[in-house]
């Protein structure tokens, strides 16, 4: 998968469709002209694990869904003739929460490059639209969706409409908070505030429920909330979304609340990464209540996401958990040429499952290459290399530095803040390499004892993971990683 913009991966898709699975025309009509309203329905929260983390204020540039480079204004997606940012089934248009939401933070981030007034404009359609639609309860505005949504196609796992969303809340929170500090406007401050109260409301039979706390005591912002509240789908990517909604919320209201609650969806993240979504040397899960569900794309949200909660806590930790994940299962859509030492390679065909379908074996009496199209993990094996041309076509090779790998940098990594690298006692090269991977120079040093040294960028080079100094003895060296420690 070719790397995303910068602010596109982070959009769960951008909202084209919700996440993995069949939207379907409302089984019952949509009835929400009477919001709801129970005064003193719900328990209180509970008690939940925290980190404890003092949150970084990010600049603007920084913050989740901006893009350096605009978005654009004609993306061929559906509108209605206000311009609202819709969803089509069938012909038909409905509105979309989380849609609406990542268009109106799309379109403040393109009026903050461009200065075009547009573009605030179709945010304040969007957000005006969440605002008409919203469905009170407990003093928290809740944003319906008004289709039935067949969660990854599975029988007995459709989210019937009206239903509400922890993604669609939080991407909603960002949205009224960002207006709020674009415009000036107390309103939007005010709807930021009624969706924030969703969070700290407990969840409720036959109420708007977003949040709950599992039995192993922590906080769970749901994608895809169900009653009773463990039968809820515990999807990752729409649980940070969320988090990233309180992060907001709190720059601009410094509200403890928001940042205890942030703290709790952070030590969730910190625990059910490795403990139940990672799968090492694969796809990461999309979500605990259906383990097999495995998505590439949405594996790329993940590690993406790691790196956002790296800035906005200055934690190297998030950034060693998408080193994890890239490692697992590199984005595998690129292009390049595998350099091939002489002698003897197999090439490889698979099943979807890992099992070899075929194989092929040529000797080589001299270097040789051919080019690939892919770089990728198969399940149960390591990363292959697919051929396009040659003796070898359509097959794949196992990646090995030593043997055969594509030539020059590539999958290439920054980090959002600077990391620490311990490099232990003996010596090491580190080099600079051309644009095909040739070496252009070398440095070797010896230390006596473990040292340290900055680093900001990976990438893999010629078939190993390198990083690049970016100070001390081997500034604008890189750096092999194998046996070294990534702080």
């Amino acid at each position: 998968m070719p790397e995303p913009p910068a602010g596109e991966a982070l959009l769960g898709g951008s909202g084209t469709e919700p996440a993995d699975g069949i939207t379907l025309p409302p089984s019952e009509p949509e009835e929400l002209s009477a919001p709801l309203a129970r005064a003193s329905a719900r328990p209180p929260l509970g008690v939940y694990t925290r980190a404890d983390y003092t949150p970084r204020r990010l600049t603007w540039s920084e913050l989740p869904y901006n893009s350096p480079t605009p978005y654009g204004w004609d993306r061929g997606v559906p509108r209605d003739s206000a311009g609202v940012r819709m969803h089509a089934i069938d012909g038909v248009l409905y509105d979309h929460p989380v849609a609406q939401a990542q268009d109106g933070l799309m379109a403040l981030s393109d009026h903050r490059l461009t200065g075009e007034a547009r573009y605030l404009q179709r945010a304040l359609a969007d957000a005006q639209r969440l605002v008409e639609r919203r469905v009170l309860s407990d003093g928290g505005w809740y944003h319906p969706y008004p289709f039935d949504f067949s969660l990854h196609g599975l029988p007995g796992a459709t989210m019937r409409a009206p239903w509400f969303s922890g993604m669609a809340q939080g991407q909603a929170l960002s949205l009224f908070t960002r207006l709020h500090q674009v415009t000036g406007e107390q309103w939007w401050r005010d709807a930021a505030e009624a969706t924030f109260t969703s969070f700290r409301n407990a969840p409720a039979q036959g109420l708007p429920s977003v949040v709950d706390i599992d039995s192993a005591g922590y906080l769970w912002l749901e994608e895809y909330p169900r009653w009773p509240t463990a039968d809820s789908d515990r999807t990752l990517n729409g649980h940070v979304f969320a988090a990233f909604g309180l992060y907001d919320y709190h720059q601009l209201t410094g509200d403890p609340l928001a940042r205890d609650l942030w703290n709790g969806s952070l030590a969730h993240t910190r625990h059910y990464l490795v403990n139940g979504f990672r799968v090492p040397d694969y796809i990461s899960r999309y979500c605990l209540a259906h383990p097999t569900v495995q998505s590439p794309r949405y594996h790329q949200i993940h590690w993406t996401q790691m790196l956002t909660l790296h800035a906005s806590t200055g934690d190297a930790l998030w950034s060693r958990y998408a080193d994890l994940l890239r490692s697992d299962y590199p984005p595998p859509a690129l292009t390049g040429t595998v350099q091939f030492r002489p002698g003897t390679h197999t090439g490889y065909k698979y099943a979807t499952n890992g099992a070899v379908t075929a194989t092929r074996t040529i000797t080589l009496s001299r270097q040789s290459s051919a080019p690939t199209n892919a770089r990728q993990r198969i399940r149960g094996r390591g990363i292959v290399l697919a051929i396009t041309a040659g003796a070898l076509a359509g097959y794949s090779v196992p990646e090995n530095w030593q043997r055969a790998w594509i030539a020059g940098a590539k999958v290439s990594l920054t980090y959002p803040l600077p990391r620490t690298v311990s490099i232990p006692a003996g010596s090491r090269s580190a080099y600079r390499y051309s644009s095909t991977g040739a070496v252009t120079s070398s440095k070797t040093i010896t230390p006596s004892r473990t040292t340290s040294a900055p680093f900001s960028t990976s990438a893999t080079i010629n078939g190993r993971w390198h990083i690049l100094v970016s100070a001390g003895s081997l500034a604008g060296y890189w750096l092999p990683a194998q046996g070294t420690t990534l702080h």
